[in-house]
């Protein structure tokens, strides 16, 4: 955060009595210099451009939007333009920046992930079986780790939430709860974006979001599809079945979004999901 590499005692006390400072502004160089998943203008105006101070960052940790220095909860943020900065791809890599999360693939089916929150994790995907940190999907419940090894798509934040939260997310919430908030549909205008990746082992990705408002302040609607696809990076050397490829990913990720707004004070936004992987591996199993 600050450096400090040699002073005397006389020194530093010094300094603290001869610079005063207030809170708000020390916090605000804290976070300008440590925190770099805060400085985006969709969590919320990171950081002020004239007084450095911290402007509201708007959270949804107890089911209402509210200021993040107001939530008596450990949460780290991230908003989707951070994420594409630091090029997290899945849902692990957001596990990289955020102190206390592992996110791997599972043993049993690489198409479903291991989540593990401050030493909290349930290492079997079995369908009979619940995990340790409970993961919402713009505020619905994902009651399976299936599909959550699928690549990031139109983003708008991911929350962190650390330690048990029982309280307002149910009994599967021990470890914390991860909280994904897909872009929602706006009557802005027509907007969209179309992307592609290519890679080592032939590995290519393309992407396609469409906003379309339907009826002027009325109904919008929000499309995205992804599909993902690499070759196998282990070959089978055995006798039974030489030359297979193992590790491969054949994915589709899809999601479309509606929103009428009936009224001034009433809203209706329905979603769907839609995620289908082929694959073989995983080629290595933990006993």
């Amino acid at each position: 955060m600050f450096k400090l590499e040699t002073s005397s005692a006389a020194a530093l006390a010094a300094g603290l009595i001869a610079v005063p400072a207030s809170a708000q502004e020390i916090r605000g160089q804290e976070i300008q210099q440590a925190s770099p998943q805060l400085q985006s203008p969709a969590v919320a105006a990171a950081v002020g451009p004239a007084t450095g101070g911290l402007e509201e960052i708007v959270v949804t940790a107890r089911r209402i939007s509210e200021n993040l220095q107001d939530v008596p909860v450990a949460i780290t943020i991230y908003s989707g333009e951070t994420l594409q900065r630091q090029n997290a791809l899945r849902l692990s890599d957001i596990a990289r920046t955020t102190p206390g999360l592992n996110i791997r693939e599972a043993n049993s089916n690489p198409a479903a992930s291991t989540i593990a929150l401050r030493g909290q994790v349930q290492t079997d995907v079995l369908a009979t079986l619940d995990p340790s940190v409970g993961t919402y999907v713009d505020g619905l419940y994902w009651a399976r780790a299936y599909g959550f090894n699928s690549n990031l798509l139109d983003l708008q934040s991911v929350q962190v939430l650390k330690g048990p939260q029982g309280t307002l997310f149910g009994r599967n919430t021990t470890g914390g709860a991860i909280l994904v908030q897909t872009n929602d549909p706006d009557f802005s205008g027509i907007s969209g974006l179309v992307s592609g990746t290519y890679g080592r082992f032939d590995e290519r990705s393309a992407t396609g979001i469409v906003n379309l408002p339907i009826v002027n302040d009325r109904i919008a609607v929000r499309a995205a599809v992804q599909r993902y696809l690499r070759d196998g990076i282990t070959t089978d050397v055995g006798p039974v079945l030489p030359g297979r490829k193992y590790n491969n990913r054949d994915s589709w990720s899809a999601r479309g979004k509606v929103l009428i707004q009936a009224t001034d004070n009433l809203s209706i936004l329905g979603s769907a999901e839609y995620f289908k992987s082929d694959l073989n591996g995983p080629t290595r199993r933990l006993s």
